[in-house]
Formats: C-alpha cells, sequence, structure tokens
C-alpha cells in the first residue's frame, strides 16, 4: 500500500468525496448559517468562487464571497454551472482594480517573464 506525501506528512489520508469536490474557479452557491433558523428574511446562500480546500478534515473550502468581496470558509456548498450575470460580475470587478487583460508572470524581483523564449 502506497501512501501520499500528505499523509506520510500529516498522517491523515484525504477522502475523493470529502477534498476534491470543487476546482479553483468554480461556481457554487455556500450555505449559510443563519440565526434565527426559522427567519426567511435571511438569505441562506451566497453566490462564490471557489478559492480551494482549506485542508481541514470536515473538508471545507475557502471561497470568495461575490457581494461582499471577502473570504469564508465553509464545507457546506453546490457547484452550478456559473451563470452570464456572475461573470459579468467578476469582469466588473478585475476591471474596478485595474486587473490586466491576461495572467502577467513575474520573478521574485518583479521582472516579466516573456512566454517567447
Amino acid at each position: 500500500q502506497s501512501l501520499s506525501p500528505r499523509t506520510i506528512i500529516t498522517g491523515r489520508k484525504l477522502d475523493y468525496h470529502r477534498h476534491c469536490r470543487a476546482e479553483f474557479g468554480d461556481y457554487a452557491q455556500v450555505y449559510q448559517d443563519t440565526a434565527p433558523h426559522n427567519s426567511t428574511d435571511l438569505a441562506r446562500t451566497v453566490s462564490a468562487i471557489v478559492l480551494g480546500p482549506t485542508g481541514n478534515v470536515q473538508g471545507s473550502y475557502k471561497f470568495y464571497n461575490l457581494d461582499t468581496g471577502r473570504q469564508l470558509v465553509a464545507n457546506q456548498f453546490t457547484i452550478l454551472p456559473m451563470p452570464r450575470n456572475v461573470i459579468e460580475r467578476i469582469h466588473s470587478i478585475a476591471d474596478a482594480q485595474r486587473m490586466p487583460a491576461a495572467i502577467i508572470f513575474t520573478d521574485a524581483e518583479g521582472t516579466i517573464i516573456d512566454d517567447a523564449g
């Protein structure tokens, strides 16, 4: 029986169904614990983009909340096809933050690494 590097270092095995449920950039509806639980006025889910797993035993993931712009952590979520309005929202956030149209790779000193060679 072979062990993964993670299992060797942490002593914990990965559970595919718990730790590999989503990929970076997936769109998800993330369930929030609302109090009181019988209130119909509060949203029970938020729209978010998957940032990646936290690595904890519960299988929680980090998300970018599209409403607040803040990071949140949850282990209850549903991956859905990305709707057009979410794509437009992500583009508006990128424009507001003056992000470049493409990914730019740099070295440790900030020098741009040219893909041309």
